[in-house]
């Protein structure tokens, strides 16, 4: 088994002196040495660390590579059934492919509804509201987007108005005023969007 302490330290060394290019290129020897041989934690921190470092970032080469580390990453969570990372790789993958620039706006504005839905699915509301009201709101966002940029009717608004209405439920009882005026906007940006779509027909 492959022991990657000491490189573990490098990088937490380099995240404490803010030195982001350095965390990256330890990050990229990291996951370049786990490849094979190493325990499922190790691989997995490795390839984490890098695409969060990479979603920092924010430029364009650095989204297109941190959605394939994070993918990769998905692939295999999946094929080895540990639930338990999906929800948050579900998403930082919905949330690179709203700011992503390249490719279809449509179709990256799907794929990031497709995994924000995982994620709302898959954390559990109780233990983590906070974290599931602000990914609710950020469904609703990417929905209306979608909805206002394909023209085409949208679907599940009901199940998803349920959610919005959680989401500002939960963000007034923990007084997070900003957040809950995020989803109170969401929601009634779903509201109009849904109206419109009935007056055309």
């Amino acid at each position: 088994m492959i022991d990657t302490t000491e490189l573990r330290d490098r990088i937490k060394t380099a995240k404490t002196s803010g030195d982001a290019n350095e965390v990256l290129r330890l990050c990229r020897e990291g996951v370049a040495s786990t490849e094979s041989g190493a325990s499922f934690i190790d691989w997995y921190a490795m390839r984490a660390n890098l695409a969060l470092y990479l979603q920092k970032d924010g430029g364009e080469s650095a989204i297109e590579e941190s959605i394939s580390v994070y993918r990769s990453i998905l692939t295999r969570v999946r094929a080895e059934n540990i639930s338990d990372k999906l929800p948050l790789i579900s998403m930082y993958l919905a949330g690179l492919y709203t700011e992503r620039r390249t490719g279809s706006r449509i179709e990256n504005l799907n794929q990031a509804v497709t995994y924000y839905e995982v994620a709302v699915k898959l954390m559990n509301p109780r233990q983590e509201s906070l974290l599931w009201a602000s990914v609710v709101t950020q469904l609703g966002e990417a929905y209306v987007d979608l909805g206002e940029l394909s023209g085409a009717p949208l679907v599940e608004v009901n199940s998803l108005k349920r959610l919005l209405r959680t989401a500002v439920r939960i963000f007034r009882r923990k007084e997070c005023a900003e957040e809950c005026g995020e989803a109170s906007t969401a929601l009634r940006r779903l509201f109009m969007t849904e109206l419109e779509f009935k007056i055309r027909r």
